[in-house]
This record gives C-alpha cells, sequence and structure tokens, in this order.
C-alpha cells in the first residue's frame, strides 16, 4: 500500500512541477515557442487519468480483475497449466 502511496504523490510531481518548471525555464531565457503554454496544461490534464492507472496497475487484487477482465472481453484462451507437486524420494542405508 505505501509503494501505491507513492505513487500517486509522485505522478503530480512528474506531470504538474516538470512542466511547470520547464515554462518557468523558457520564460526566463525568454524562449517564445507557440502553444508551449497549451501543452503543458494538456499535461495537467492527464492528472486524473494517471493516477487511477497507478494504482489498478500496482495493487494486485486490482490488477487480477482487471486481467480477468480483459481475458473473458477478448476470449483470450489461455494454456493450462498443470502443477506438479515436489515428490521425496527416501533412500534406505544399509
Amino acid at each position: 500500500m505505501t509503494k501505491t502511496m507513492i505513487m500517486q504523490a509522485a505522478v503530480p510531481l512528474f506531470l504538474v512541477l516538470l512542466p511547470i518548471g520547464l515554462g518557468v525555464t523558457a520564460a526566463f531565457a525568454m524562449i517564445n515557442v507557440p502553444g508551449l503554454g497549451m501543452l503543458f496544461n494538456s499535461i495537467c490534464g492527464w492528472i486524473p487519468v494517471v493516477n487511477p492507472l497507478v494504482t489498478i496497475i500496482s495493487v494486485k487484487a486490482y490488477r487480477d480483475v482487471i486481467k480477468l477482465w480483459l481475458i473473458k472481453c477478448f476470449q483470450i484462451n489461455l494454456p493450462r497449466r498443470i502443477i506438479i507437486a515436489p515428490s521425496i524420494v527416501v533412500v534406505a542405508k544399509k
């Protein structure tokens, strides 16, 4: 659970602070790129999409439900696995 929360906290750092930092750097360097502000705003708009995806990918129970749903939706036939329990061989000493 802690890893999920750390990743959810890191997403806004990359999707908000990075574009803002690049925009401020471009402003101080007097670099005028048309449409750069719209690009940065659209990147910031992805936070509501990426945060739930981080949760779905990182929490095993959610990930398993999504896998099962995709398998049913696309009718994927997975190969059957045969699990053989390890056997113990006892050698009698003479």
